[in-house]
């Protein structure tokens, strides 16, 4: 059976298009999650970059998030009762907080996705 190849060209294209629609279904996945969960798909984004990265400062968090120092500092105090904040002082004037996720309220969190998950599976 004769094998057909394809350009690189088209090889190229094809793997845009792939990417896209995998970003688009994960936008779209995580916003449902968030939803489930009561909380906003930015939250949720920080809150497993903040799992992944374990305990970071807020604006290395800002950074990995692609937000600015001030969006994180609203999205890390609306979410309290998830996150463990806490500042060590660099200076009198500057803090620096350290940001890690408390797992009791990550673990609950997932169990309410899996359970709401029958619902978009």
């Amino acid at each position: 059976m004769a094998r057909t190849s394809k350009s690189r060209v088209d090889l190229l294209k094809q793997l845009e298009e792939t990417l896209r629609k995998v970003g688009a279904q994960s936008v779209l996945l995580s916003d449902t999650v968030a939803r489930l969960v009561g909380v906003n798909s930015t939250d949720l984004e920080c809150l497993d970059l903040l799992e992944m990265a374990g305990p970071t400062t807020a604006g290395r968090l800002a950074e990995h998030a692609g937000l600015t120092t001030g969006a994180m500092t609203a999205v890390i105090m609306s979410n309290t009762s998830s996150w463990s904040s806490m500042p060590l002082p660099r200076t009198l004037l500057k803090l620096r907080w350290t940001c890690r996720a408390v797992a009791s309220a990550s673990c609950a969190m997932w169990r309410r996705t899996i359970q709401g998950a029958s619902c978009i599976l």
